[in-house]
Parts: C-alpha cells; sequence; structure tokens
C-alpha cells in the first residue's frame, strides 16, 4: 500500500504523523507498485483527491480518515472502508456507526512515544500550521506566559514538546489529539477565520465529548506575502460566485499588518485564558474503546492484506 502524505517542504505533524506511524504499524503492508492506495490520518476524504490523484488507483484502503462539507467522494467498488474518523464523516458518506474507529493518531498508544509523559509546569500553545504566516508566536506566547509549540516540527519533537507541559491550548486539532492521548488537558481555540470546526466536532463525538472551543482575536502581525494576499482575495470572490469550496469564503486577507494594540489584545486574551480556562479531555472509558476499534480495524486490514485479500 502507499501511504497517503503532503511534500516534505509542508512540515505539519497532523500531515507529517502517516509516513512516520504507519510503516511502525504496518510495515509488511507498505508497497509503492501494488495499486492500492492507503488514506489514514487527515480530512482526506475529498471528491477532489479521488477525481484526480486517486483516478488510476485499483484500490483505495480508508482508515481513519475524514470528509468535510460538499467536497464528499463517491466510495465506489475500489473503496474497501476500515473505519473512519467520527460520526459526522459516517453520515455525510452514508456509513453506519459502526465504521466510527475515531482519528489513527490514537494508535501512538500501541508505541512508547505514545505512553510517555514528563510532568511539567508549563502550558503549550499550539497554533495551525497556516497561523504561523501571520503571527510571530514565539514572542506573543513569550508575553502570554505560554511555551510556543509549532506543529511545524519533527513528529518526535513535537510529541516530546507535548509531553513536557501541563496543560496545552491549541488551534491545532492534532495538538489536541496528542495531549488527549497523553492524558493532558487541553483547551481549543480558534484563531484564523477559515479554523475547520466541522473537523473538530467530527473527531471529538468520536470521542464523546462535548466540544467547546474558545475564539482568539485575529492578528496579521505579519502581513502574508502580496501574491498570497491576491490569491485568496481571488478566491473569495469565486466563492461568492458558486465557485471553490466553501473555506475559500473565509481565507484570510490583508493588505497591512495589525497595528500594535491589536496584538496586545492577542496577548490579553491569552492571558485571560490561561487563568480561567476550561480545559478538556476524554474519559479513560472512551479512550479505550476507541483503541479497541482501532486496533481491531488494524488487525483486520493487516489480515487481508496477507491473505491478498484486498
Amino acid at each position: 500500500m502507499k501511504i497517503d502524505k503532503h511534500a516534505p517542504e509542508k512540515m505539519n505533524f497532523g500531515d507529517d504523523l502517516n509516513a512516520w506511524l504507519w510503516p511502525k504499524l504496518m510495515p509488511e503492508c507498505l508497497s509503492e507498485t501494488d495499486g492500492i492506495h492507503f488514506l489514514g490520518i487527515g480530512t482526506l476524504l475529498k471528491a477532489r483527491r479521488f477525481e484526480t490523484k486517486l483516478a488510476q488507483t485499483r484500490r483505495i484502503v480508508v482508515f481513519s480518515s475524514g470528509s468535510w462539507g460538499v467536497d464528499l467522494p463517491v466510495l465506489d467498488h475500489r473503496c474497501r472502508v476500515y473505519g473512519v474518523r467520527g460520526p459526522r464523516t459516517a453520515r455525510a458518506l452514508g456509513l453506519t456507526p459502526e465504521h466510527v474507529i475515531g482519528d489513527g493518531a490514537y494508535l501512538l498508544k500501541n508505541l512508547p512515544q505514545g505512553n510517555i509523559k514528563h510532568p511539567g509546569g508549563e502550558i503549550g500553545f499550539v497554533p495551525h500550521h497556516g497561523s504561523e504566516r501571520y503571527v510571530d508566536w514565539q514572542s506573543v506566547c513569550d508575553a502570554a506566559g505560554l511555551t510556543f509549540i509549532s506543529p511545524r516540527q519533527s513528529v518526535e519533537s513535537f510529541i516530546d514538546s507535548i509531553s513536557q507541559c501541563r496543560a496545552v491550548i491549541t488551534e491545532a486539532m492534532h495538538g489536541a489529539i496528542t495531549s488527549d492521548i497523553l492524558r493532558i488537558p487541553w483547551v481549543a481555540v480558534s484563531f484564523a477565520p477559515n479554523f475547520n470546526a466541522e473537523k473538530w466536532f467530527d473527531w471529538a463525538e468520536s470521542m464523546s465529548l462535548e466540544l467547546k472551543i474558545q475564539p482568539l482575536p485575529m492578528v496579521y502581525q505579519q502581513t502574508p506575502p502580496f501574491w498570497r494576499g491576491l490569491e485568496n482575495r481571488g478566491k473569495r470572490w469565486l466563492n461568492r460566485m458558486g465557485v471553490g469550496p466553501e473555506k475559500w469564503a473565509r481565507l484570510p486577507y490583508a493588505l497591512r499588518a495589525s497595528p500594535s494594540r491589536q496584538r496586545d489584545q492577542l496577548i490579553a486574551s491569552l492571558r485571560s485564558l490561561t487563568e480561567h480556562r476550561e480545559e478538556q479531555l476524554s474519559s479513560d472509558a472512551a479512550l479505550s474503546q476507541i483503541l479497541e476499534r482501532q486496533n481491531s480495524a488494524l488487525e483486520r486490514l493487516r489480515a487481508d492484506y496477507r491473505e491478498n485479500r484486498l
């Protein structure tokens, strides 16, 4: 099976986890030449991916992937679904609740990295990787008394950074998931206007969590490159004309950096959130149940591959 993965230069923990995790869990199933494409962690169930990148693929294996919005694929005869991320994905694709196995990142619990934490005193902050285009999060976190944890670092370093915290505030969903795996309380926040709450709720409902997302004020501390601003503005215009995905309507767009007082407001919001944070954590029972489902699905997949049933 060939693992669906992003280009190396687009470092992001949630995406990079695919190339790091699956070779450790099912090395005997990986191949570049057997005509099988593996869709694992992430919002990968999109019509555009199926119609372009996967158009000539003989078999598509779905394991914990999610969908989003109206860009839904047709799960045709090529697809073997071992599980999807959450109940919202299952309903959107016409699958039964039994297909819900949660986010595949929870299989980190099968490895040493998913079971070690080093109780520390700090509270970490994890932005979405895209938000690092707009804010110098290191300086903001320093001013707010938080430990900045970039999702744009190696998988091992990211997990280790999370493991040092007593709590985590995160705009990145896999910041919350990694904290949840390590049993470290977390707080979900939204920052950029194109924040994707739907995938958060899809995952949270698989863990029986009543998710709360706290808003942060958007700041353009670092104005994006001029070409990106034009691109985002063009996509927003196209969306108003009925072209492109719904998320284009919320793409960030600014011609100049925000005044310093807005940065101060962001810092104040983070300080307030830190002092009055409403921490969340899935129950041990929910974690145990989702791991049982994922390990059962993983063993079925490995057996099917071994016996040439794919």
